[in-house]
């Protein structure tokens, strides 16, 4: 039996046998039960238009007031957006990224000797000094990096480093762990 069935959203069409059509019925009558839907009643072709004046006498009608935008929730709790200056077309320069102080996991690269140190910083600091004697400084936002090792240790760190590939030893056992920096910004393991 072909079945049609007909929506806003579209046409479908289904070749159902008998059980499945008489199925497909009982589904109907119990949702139009339970949400109070009836069933879409034939109308008329096309409604009757209403005599309107035609010609020079007749004036346009007037139009109605339009109602003010309701404005969306994030207007509400934030207030609206300012209204760009056509004076001033150009974009505000951005400020420079202040310096951030970090604490906790760091792998840091030295900008004089190249060596990666891994260590544990309690205080946030802004420079770190290598073992060489050089201070590296500490620029804005370090990239995250973390790595679960063979022997099952994981780590996570904040670093400077910006090589497509990177080989650390794991700080448990020793063994090397390959990371590549990603399209985010983030280093992942291999």
């Amino acid at each position: 039996m072909n079945v049609e069935i007909k929506t806003i959203f579209g046409e479908l069409r289904f070749d159902l046998t008998t059980g499945q059509t008489v199925q497909l019925l009982q589904m109907a009558e119990q949702w139009e039960k339970r949400t109070g839907c009836a069933p879409a009643q034939k109308t008329d072709p096309e409604p009757e238009w209403e005599d309107v004046p035609v010609g020079p006498s007749a004036e346009p009608p007037a139009p109605e007031p339009k109602k003010p935008a309701r404005p969306s929730r994030k207007e509400l709790w934030f207030g609206s957006k300012p209204e760009p200056d056509p004076q001033n077309d150009q974009a505000p320069e951005p400020a420079p990224e202040p310096d951030r102080a970090h604490s906790g996991f760091l792998m840091i690269r030295c900008e004089e000797c190249g060596k990666v140190t891994g260590t544990c910083v309690r205080q946030p600091i802004t420079d770190f000094r290598c073992s060489c004697g050089h201070s590296t400084h500490l620029r804005g936002a370090l990239r995250p990096l973390e790595y679960t090792c063979k022997c099952g240790a994981r780590f996570r760190y904040r670093t400077n480093l910006e090589d497509e590939m990177v080989e650390i030893d794991c700080f448990k056992c020793g063994a090397p762990v390959t990371m590549i920096l990603g399209s985010k910004g983030k280093y992942m393991q291999m």
